[in-house]
Protein backbone atom coordinates (compact mmCIF):
# COMPACT_ATOMS: atom_id res chain seq x y z
CA UNK A 1 0.00 0.00 0.00
CA UNK A 2 2.74 2.31 0.81
CA UNK A 3 4.59 1.65 -2.25
CA UNK A 4 1.79 1.99 -4.45
CA UNK A 5 1.64 5.67 -3.06
CA UNK A 6 5.06 6.55 -3.16
CA UNK A 7 4.94 5.61 -6.73
CA UNK A 8 2.30 7.98 -7.60
CA UNK A 9 4.09 10.45 -5.23
CA UNK A 10 7.25 10.01 -7.10
CA UNK A 11 4.97 10.57 -10.60
CA UNK A 12 3.50 13.82 -9.07
CA UNK A 13 7.58 14.65 -7.76
CA UNK A 14 8.56 14.47 -11.09
CA UNK A 15 5.82 16.72 -12.43
CA UNK A 16 6.24 18.96 -9.91
CA UNK A 17 10.17 19.31 -11.00
CA UNK A 18 8.91 20.07 -14.64
CA UNK A 19 6.34 22.82 -13.88
CA UNK A 20 8.25 24.49 -10.89
CA UNK A 21 11.97 24.26 -12.36
CA UNK A 22 11.75 28.11 -12.91
CA UNK A 23 11.00 28.90 -9.48
CA UNK A 24 13.92 26.74 -7.92
CA UNK A 25 16.49 28.50 -10.48
CA UNK A 26 17.64 30.97 -8.02
CA UNK A 27 17.92 28.02 -5.63
CA UNK A 28 19.31 25.34 -7.73
CA UNK A 29 21.87 28.04 -8.70
CA UNK A 30 23.31 28.58 -5.09
CA UNK A 31 22.57 24.90 -4.15
CA UNK A 32 25.46 23.71 -7.27
CA UNK A 33 27.24 26.79 -6.02
CA UNK A 34 27.48 24.90 -2.33
CA UNK A 35 28.22 21.78 -3.71
CA UNK A 36 31.26 23.32 -5.40
CA UNK A 37 32.70 25.47 -2.72
CA UNK A 38 31.95 22.37 -0.26
CA UNK A 39 34.22 20.21 -2.87
CA UNK A 40 37.34 22.76 -3.14
CA UNK A 41 37.51 23.84 0.50
CA UNK A 42 37.65 19.81 1.33
CA UNK A 43 40.39 19.24 -0.87
CA UNK A 44 42.14 22.65 -0.37
CA UNK A 45 42.17 22.03 3.62
CA UNK A 46 42.96 18.25 3.74
CA UNK A 47 46.10 19.31 1.39
CA UNK A 48 47.66 21.73 3.92
CA UNK A 49 46.50 19.26 6.75
CA UNK A 50 50.15 18.23 7.22
CA UNK A 51 50.64 16.51 10.51
CA UNK A 52 47.90 17.90 12.64
CA UNK A 53 45.80 15.47 15.19
CA UNK A 54 43.06 13.88 14.50
CA UNK A 55 41.26 16.42 16.24
CA UNK A 56 42.13 19.35 14.08
CA UNK A 57 41.32 16.42 10.93
CA UNK A 58 37.62 16.19 12.32
CA UNK A 59 36.82 19.90 12.45
CA UNK A 60 38.26 20.24 8.69
CA UNK A 61 36.23 17.55 7.71
CA UNK A 62 33.04 19.02 9.07
CA UNK A 63 33.70 21.91 7.75
CA UNK A 64 32.53 21.95 3.94
CA UNK A 65 29.49 20.21 5.24
CA UNK A 66 28.13 23.35 6.48
CA UNK A 67 27.24 24.87 3.10
CA UNK A 68 25.49 22.01 1.80
CA UNK A 69 23.14 22.06 5.34
CA UNK A 70 22.83 25.39 5.05
CA UNK A 71 21.24 24.53 1.15
CA UNK A 72 19.49 21.88 2.24
CA UNK A 73 17.30 23.98 4.89
CA UNK A 74 16.96 26.48 1.79
CA UNK A 75 15.74 23.99 -0.35
CA UNK A 76 13.20 22.47 2.17
CA UNK A 77 11.69 25.65 3.00
CA UNK A 78 11.38 26.97 -0.92
CA UNK A 79 9.65 23.28 -1.28
CA UNK A 80 7.45 24.13 1.47
CA UNK A 81 6.66 27.28 0.05
CA UNK A 82 5.98 26.55 -3.47
CA UNK A 83 3.92 23.38 -2.97
CA UNK A 84 2.03 24.24 0.36
CA UNK A 85 1.97 27.98 -0.09
CA UNK A 86 1.81 28.55 -3.93
CA UNK A 87 4.69 31.18 -3.85
CA UNK A 88 8.28 31.45 -4.56
CA UNK A 89 10.26 33.25 -1.42
CA UNK A 90 13.27 35.12 -1.74
CA UNK A 91 16.34 33.24 -1.50
CA UNK A 92 17.68 35.23 1.27
CA UNK A 93 14.94 34.73 2.97
CA UNK A 94 15.41 31.41 2.92
CA UNK A 95 19.00 31.67 4.50
CA UNK A 96 18.43 33.88 7.25
CA UNK A 97 17.80 32.52 10.65
CA UNK A 98 20.34 29.48 10.32
CA UNK A 99 23.70 30.56 11.80
CA UNK A 100 22.90 29.35 15.56
CA UNK A 101 21.74 26.11 13.72
CA UNK A 102 25.19 25.85 12.23
CA UNK A 103 27.47 26.91 14.89
CA UNK A 104 25.24 24.21 16.66
CA UNK A 105 25.67 21.52 14.11
CA UNK A 106 29.16 22.09 14.08
CA UNK A 107 30.09 21.21 17.32
CA UNK A 108 27.96 18.06 17.50
CA UNK A 109 29.45 16.93 14.01
CA UNK A 110 32.87 17.18 16.04
CA UNK A 111 32.00 15.56 18.78
CA UNK A 112 30.01 12.96 17.02
CA UNK A 113 32.64 11.78 14.81
CA UNK A 114 35.10 11.47 17.94
CA UNK A 115 33.57 7.79 18.99
CA UNK A 116 33.13 6.62 15.38
CA UNK A 117 36.56 7.85 14.42
CA UNK A 118 37.67 6.00 17.71
CA UNK A 119 35.83 2.70 17.39
CA UNK A 120 37.41 2.43 13.96
CA UNK A 121 40.89 3.31 14.75
CA UNK A 122 40.12 0.22 18.29
CA UNK A 123 39.11 -2.40 15.27
CA UNK A 124 41.98 -1.98 13.17
CA UNK A 125 44.53 -1.82 15.78
CA UNK A 126 43.13 -5.31 17.54
CA UNK A 127 42.75 -6.52 13.68
CA UNK A 128 44.50 -4.89 10.65
CA UNK A 129 47.57 -3.34 11.58
CA UNK A 130 50.94 -4.72 11.26
CA UNK A 131 50.86 -6.47 14.56
CA UNK A 132 47.69 -7.14 15.60
CA UNK A 133 46.39 -7.66 19.11
CA UNK A 134 43.75 -10.11 17.87
CA UNK A 135 45.30 -13.83 16.14
CA UNK A 136 42.40 -13.73 14.33
CA UNK A 137 42.26 -9.89 13.20
CA UNK A 138 41.13 -10.03 9.77
CA UNK A 139 38.16 -11.89 10.28
CA UNK A 140 36.47 -9.89 13.21
CA UNK A 141 37.38 -6.48 11.07
CA UNK A 142 35.23 -8.11 8.22
CA UNK A 143 32.42 -8.47 11.26
CA UNK A 144 33.06 -5.42 13.42
CA UNK A 145 33.09 -2.82 10.91
CA UNK A 146 29.94 -3.89 9.08
CA UNK A 147 28.49 -3.98 11.96
CA UNK A 148 30.08 -0.56 12.62
CA UNK A 149 28.94 0.76 8.87
CA UNK A 150 24.78 -0.37 9.12
CA UNK A 151 25.05 0.95 13.00
CA UNK A 152 25.93 4.60 11.43
CA UNK A 153 23.75 3.49 8.57
CA UNK A 154 20.45 2.86 11.16
CA UNK A 155 20.96 5.87 13.09
CA UNK A 156 20.96 8.46 9.54
CA UNK A 157 17.99 6.80 8.43
CA UNK A 158 16.16 7.68 11.90
CA UNK A 159 17.31 11.28 11.83
CA UNK A 160 16.86 11.55 8.21
CA UNK A 161 13.83 14.40 8.93
CA UNK A 162 15.55 16.33 11.53
CA UNK A 163 16.18 19.12 8.72
CA UNK A 164 12.49 19.38 7.79
CA UNK A 165 12.17 19.80 11.91
CA UNK A 166 14.26 22.51 11.97
CA UNK A 167 12.31 24.61 9.53
CA UNK A 168 8.94 24.09 10.05
CA UNK A 169 9.12 23.91 14.18
CA UNK A 170 11.99 26.21 14.57
CA UNK A 171 13.92 23.94 17.16
CA UNK A 172 17.75 23.09 18.20
CA UNK A 173 19.45 20.28 16.44
CA UNK A 174 19.33 18.05 19.25
CA UNK A 175 16.37 18.42 19.80
CA UNK A 176 15.49 18.19 16.26
CA UNK A 177 16.98 14.64 15.86
CA UNK A 178 15.17 13.42 18.88
CA UNK A 179 12.12 13.97 17.19
CA UNK A 180 13.15 12.76 14.25
CA UNK A 181 13.92 9.72 16.03
CA UNK A 182 10.59 9.57 17.45
CA UNK A 183 8.64 10.22 14.79
CA UNK A 184 10.09 7.50 12.08
CA UNK A 185 9.85 4.60 15.09
CA UNK A 186 8.21 2.20 12.87
CA UNK A 187 8.81 3.81 9.88
CA UNK A 188 12.57 2.94 9.37
CA UNK A 189 12.08 1.57 5.54
CA UNK A 190 9.81 3.61 4.66
CA UNK A 191 12.18 6.70 5.53
CA UNK A 192 14.86 4.23 3.61
CA UNK A 193 13.16 4.31 0.43
CA UNK A 194 12.39 7.78 1.06
CA UNK A 195 15.84 8.73 1.69
CA UNK A 196 17.56 6.18 -1.00
CA UNK A 197 15.37 7.99 -3.14
CA UNK A 198 16.18 11.83 -2.66
CA UNK A 199 19.65 11.19 -2.50
CA UNK A 200 20.01 9.44 -5.74
CA UNK A 201 17.76 12.27 -7.65
CA UNK A 202 20.00 14.97 -5.62
CA UNK A 203 23.38 12.36 -7.24
CA UNK A 204 21.59 12.40 -10.70
CA UNK A 205 20.88 15.82 -10.80
CA UNK A 206 24.27 16.97 -10.07
CA UNK A 207 25.73 14.51 -12.66
CA UNK A 208 23.63 15.99 -15.32
CA UNK A 209 24.36 19.69 -14.27
CA UNK A 210 22.55 22.43 -15.51
CA UNK A 211 20.06 20.00 -17.04
CA UNK A 212 19.44 17.92 -14.36
CA UNK A 213 19.88 20.07 -11.39
CA UNK A 214 17.42 22.43 -12.40
CA UNK A 215 14.86 19.48 -12.56
CA UNK A 216 16.36 17.04 -10.23
CA UNK A 217 16.34 19.12 -7.06
CA UNK A 218 12.98 20.32 -6.79
CA UNK A 219 12.17 16.75 -7.49
CA UNK A 220 14.06 15.57 -4.49
CA UNK A 221 12.52 18.52 -2.09
CA UNK A 222 9.17 17.64 -3.48
CA UNK A 223 9.75 13.71 -2.63
CA UNK A 224 11.63 14.59 0.87
CA UNK A 225 8.26 16.54 1.80
CA UNK A 226 6.04 13.84 0.65
CA UNK A 227 8.02 11.44 3.06
CA UNK A 228 7.43 13.73 5.72
CA UNK A 229 4.03 13.84 5.33
CA UNK A 230 3.19 10.60 4.87
CA UNK A 231 4.84 9.42 8.24
CA UNK A 232 3.21 12.44 10.13
CA UNK A 233 -0.47 11.16 12.23
CA UNK A 234 -3.21 10.59 9.39
CA UNK A 235 -0.52 11.10 6.91
CA UNK A 236 -1.31 9.11 3.53
CA UNK A 237 -0.29 11.24 0.81
CA UNK A 238 2.48 13.70 0.38
CA UNK A 239 1.65 17.66 0.44
CA UNK A 240 -1.55 19.12 -1.64
CA UNK A 241 1.02 20.46 -4.27
CA UNK A 242 -0.30 24.09 -5.46
CA UNK A 243 -0.09 23.33 -8.95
Amino acid sequence: MWLKIFGKNFKESWHFGLSHWRSFAPLTVAYIGALSISHLLGDYLLDGLGMFGIGLRLIILVTPVIPIVLAGFALIQYTIEVAERGRTPDLVECLKGYLGTLIQLFFISVVGSFPVTLIGAVLYTLCYSPSPLLPAGVEVLYIGLPLLYFGVLYIAVRLFYWRIIIVEEECGVIQSFLQSWKRTRGYFWQTAVTAFFVLLLEFVGFLLLIVGAFIFLPMAGRLLLFGYRAIQPGGTSATNTVE
